[in-house]
Formats: C-alpha cells, structure tokens, sequence
C-alpha cells in the first residue's frame, strides 16, 4: 500500500486542498473551469483585439464576436468581482468597443 507523503509547503497544501474541492466536492461553485481562460485575459486579449481592429488587422464583426463570447464567460464569473462590476462589463460588452474608446 503506497501513502501519499505529507506536505510540508504551504502553498503545496493549499493547491492540494483547491484540487480536493473540485476533484471531490460537488457542492462547491467553481466560478471558472480549471483549464479555461480567465476573464481577466480574456478581457486583455478583447483590449488587444481592439487595437487590431484599428489597423485594420481585424473585422469590426470578429471584434463583436469575441465581445459577446466574453459576455458569456463574464456575467456568471464571481471570481472577477461583485455584482455590480460584472453588470458594467457585460454592459459595456453588449456595445461596440472601438480603440481607442473611453470605455
């Protein structure tokens, strides 16, 4: 019988711990999937996406298309923030973003 040897580093413990919640518990909400994009990047990568668009790389359609991809990935995303800030974003997503834009 092989037992698994105990973890000493904290941060061992607590990826240790993280990994038993979604492994193991189906109550527990997991805001984001473990592999996915976060939203944090998704959002970068809109931002970036938009200063594309303004040279002409890409279509204001493909920019619009990924806007309301995030908007999926935003609205249900608790580990982005409270209430209120993913209601300004999914707001601000639902409308064209050119770069450079005030929003």
């Amino acid at each position: 019988m092989v037992t698994a040897p105990a973890v000493s580093d904290s941060y061992a413990r607590h990826v240790l711990a993280r990994m038993s919640d979604f492994f193991t518990d189906e109550g527990t909400p997991w805001a984001r999937r473990l592999w996915d994009i976060g939203s944090v990047l998704a959002l970068e990568e809109l931002w970036e996406a938009g200063s594309w668009q303004a040279q002409g790389v890409l279509s204001p359609t493909a920019c619009d298309w990924q806007s309301n991809e995030l908007n999926a990935l935003i609205g249900p995303d608790r580990g982005l923030g409270d209430r209120d800030l993913r209601k300004e974003l999914t707001g601000l997503l639902k409308n064209s973003l050119p770069d450079p834009s005030p929003a």
